[in-house]
């Protein structure tokens, strides 16, 4: 990750030092200092994780676009593929809990570094029959995997678009859940809550997708 990627993807935000230091955990001091740096060289692995993870909540809050080439670029040369580092690292286990959801927009976050991950879609694009079997757990379920599998099916939206809804889907056919799966009933509380909030969250980014695609 080199400084010089970096600073044009923040740039492409608009914030000022001050508004960005919050939202990536870096003092404006630390993020003022970056612009002496020689772009090319690679920033401190201290700062990667948060940069990376900052990088996705200016995303989800629609501070980036995911059509920028300069935030895709960033986010292949340095994402992380492990699941268990993307739940960690934002503190899911406080997002999640019996089910329910505390915090949808850290929750998004972690879904959509889930589904960032190359080897992750590509086990959910080859799982698709698997993931249409949960429909039969009810209307609800029917009703939200085919908004999700409608969304990473969209010629639409662009690869950024679709990583909320590769994560949630991940997630469904994951076999090591923050609530075991074997637990009758209880163990798919979790895999509901995820689908849910991503489809809640192409509710509110792309409504059109769902509501004309879905048909």
């Amino acid at each position: 990750m080199k400084y010089s990627q970096v600073l044009i993807c923040l740039d492409e935000t608009g914030l000022t030092p001050e508004e960005l230091a919050p939202i990536l955990d870096i003092s404006n001091m630390t993020l003022r200092r970056w612009r002496d740096k020689s772009k090319s060289k690679s920033i401190s692995k201290t700062y990667e994780a948060a940069v990376r993870e900052g990088i996705y909540k200016l995303l989800i809050q629609g501070k980036l676009k995911t059509s920028s080439p300069n935030v895709a670029k960033l986010l292949d040369d340095s994402v992380s593929n492990s699941f268990e580092a993307c739940i960690k690292s934002l503190g899911a286990d406080d997002a999640i809990s019996s089910g329910e959801v505390a915090n949808e927009e850290a929750t998004a976050l972690v879904l959509a570094q889930i589904g960032h991950g190359r080897s992750h879609r590509q086990e959910v694009d080859d799982k698709h029959e698997q993931i249409s079997k949960f429909k039969s757990f009810g209307r609800t379920w029917s009703t939200n995997i085919t908004s999700l599998l409608t969304v990473i099916r969209s010629k639409k939206l662009s690869l950024l678009d679709k990583v909320v809804a590769y994560g949630a889907l991940f997630y469904l056919i994951y076999p090591f859940d923050l609530i075991p799966d074997s637990i009758p009933v209880v163990g798919y509380l979790d895999d509901f809550a995820m689908i849910a909030v991503a489809v809640a969250f192409y509710v509110r980014k792309h409504p059109q997708i769902i509501q004309s695609e879905a048909t």
